[in-house]
């Protein structure tokens, strides 16, 4: 996400950002892209959440609605495609990088196998 891009927005509706070209919550990344994901990925590693994790919390349904366990977004870093199917009015697939594509569309079906944490002895718990 572009995060430039976002703040640019934000001052064209009107909205005050005291300083929209300090990105330290970020690790000062103000982009993450091809050129960037490997450094934002490894300051986030701390919250890493792996597939067994995931696979275990929709077992034992510790949450409170099986929304809460969708994937939000879909990054792929290789073809520059940002995917989002974000159920609230934030629209990711906006702020984009330059040069890639966002869109707003189910995704579900392109994660590989090995990631559908939600997939468990064969029932498939989204649906």
């Amino acid at each position: 996400m572009d995060l430039q891009k976002l703040n640019r927005a934000f001052l064209e509706r009107g909205f005050d950002i005291p300083d929209p070209d300090e990105f330290s919550d970020r690790f000062h990344i103000a982009i993450v892209n091809e050129d960037t994901a490997e450094d934002f990925l490894q300051q986030i590693s701390d919250c890493e959440v792996g597939t067994e994790e995931l696979r275990s919390r929709v077992e034992q349904r510790t949450y409170d609605h099986i929304l809460d366990m969708m994937p939000a977004l879909y990054v792929n870093f290789d073809d520059k495609e940002l995917t989002s199917c974000y159920p609230e009015p934030a629209s990711y697939e906006d702020y984009v990088p330059d040069g890639w594509l966002g869109k707003y569309e189910p995704f579900i079906e392109v994660i590989p196998e090995d990631y559908c944490y939600w997939m468990i002895h064969g029932i498939n718990h989204f649906s």
